[in-house]
């Protein structure tokens, strides 16, 4: 943008343009021109183009340049471009150059790194029909097939919303990633899925795909997430099952807690409560299915994640999770239990012995012998 005093000198030159001269200024923030220079211009807004439209257009060019494309590689095409002529333009020339002369729909989802719409439209069924192993077979499948865990969030967070699109608007839906027959199919199939079922999963996904692009455990966050949104979906409310209210965990109030500290708990009690919770969210059960039971009486139940597993810990920490981890505590003893989630030390290199000595002697004059 100008700054006021470049303004001022253009302004001139608009109230005396030279006879064979023609300005186009061209802005996406026209609230931030000055009124002096609005009120000696001619102002058209641009919108959208059509999906019909864009593909006209790309029958034109793919004649005139002799290129065999297939009417559903343009409309990918179009779908993926949201409605910019420049957009859809360039996907073609990339097609081009990637599959010279004959272009279909694979060829185009290759080329943008999509996901095939068959399976976005699998996996959505499957998270609305609550059907977790199919959603995480097909998850295996699009990673097996080099598909980016953040590609495959946003393409399915891309599908919900069409599909929430279509439910509201049906056939007058504009601007959708997805075959309008294809989201029929599955609105018919679930004809009692509301808005907000869906924007509680839309929300979600975007949230994962956010997350993904800074997380090193792509693929494990990419299952759990998709897993915490079919549990989203599965709701009338658009927000996570919740069981019952209970006492805030107490934090860990150690830092460490050795590895070698045994069970005193039956393995039998323990791996009941897991079953509930199984039953209850698959993703708090993937969670707990690393940590170690260190302690369990009475009051108190404390587990222990290693510190490669750090990332488990930390989503097991959230209330929704300790929740269900407390509500299936409560269904097997009868009783809620002060829960504790801590990290264990792999080695004794950090006990309070070796510490000190250290820190009296220095570390090159301590050596550890196991």
């Amino acid at each position: 943008m100008l700054t006021t005093e470049a303004f001022n000198a253009l302004l001139k030159t608009l109230e005396e343009p030279p006879p064979s001269v023609m300005f186009i200024l061209a802005t996406t923030e026209a609230h931030r021109l000055p009124a002096t220079v609005l009120s000696r211009c001619q102002r058209y807004a641009f919108t959208r183009l059509s999906l019909s439209e864009v593909v006209q257009r790309l029958e034109e060019v793919s004649m005139a340049n002799e290129i065999n494309v297939t009417k559903q590689a343009m409309e990918t095409m179009g779908r993926r471009a949201n409605g910019s002529l420049r957009d859809a333009l360039s996907i073609l020339e990339q097609c081009i150059a990637f599959c010279d002369n004959d272009i279909d729909v694979p060829e185009v989802l290759e080329v943008l790194g999509m996901v095939n719409q068959e399976i976005l439209a699998d996996i959505m069924a499957a998270m609305l029909g609550q059907k977790n192993q199919e959603v995480l077979a097909h998850i295996n499948t699009l990673i097996r097939q080099g598909k980016e865990p953040v590609q495959v969030a946003r393409d399915a967070a891309l599908c919900a919303r069409d599909l929430m699109q279509y439910c509201l608007l049906g056939k007058e839906a504009e601007l959708l990633a997805m075959p309008p027959d294809v989201l029929q199919k599955i609105a018919a199939a679930f004809p009692t899925i509301s808005p907000g079922q869906l924007s509680g999963g839309i929300k979600h996904l975007l949230k994962l795909s956010d997350e993904l692009r800074f997380n090193e455990g792509q693929r494990f966050l990419l299952e759990i997430g998709f897993l915490e949104t079919m549990d989203i979906m599965g709701t009338n409310s658009g927000e996570p099952k919740s069981s019952i209210e209970i006492p805030a965990a107490t934090p860990p109030t150690s830092p460490v807690i050795k590895e070698e500290i045994p069970e005193t708990t039956p393995v039998g009690s323990w791996e009941e409560i897991k079953d509930k919770v199984k039953a209850s969210k698959v993703t708090v059960h993937a969670l707990l299915s690393p940590a170690i039971v260190v302690e369990m009486d009475e009051k108190v139940l404390t587990l222990g994640y290693r510190p490669d597993r750090r990332f488990h810990r930390d989503k097991m920490t959230e209330k929704g999770n300790l929740e269900i981890l407390q509500a299936a505590i409560t269904q097997v003893l009868g009783h809620p239990l002060e829960i504790n989630l801590v990290i264990l030390e792999e080695t004794v290199k950090h006990s309070p012995a070796v510490r000190k000595a250290v820190e009296i002697f220095g570390e090159d004059k301590v050596k550890i012998v196991e």
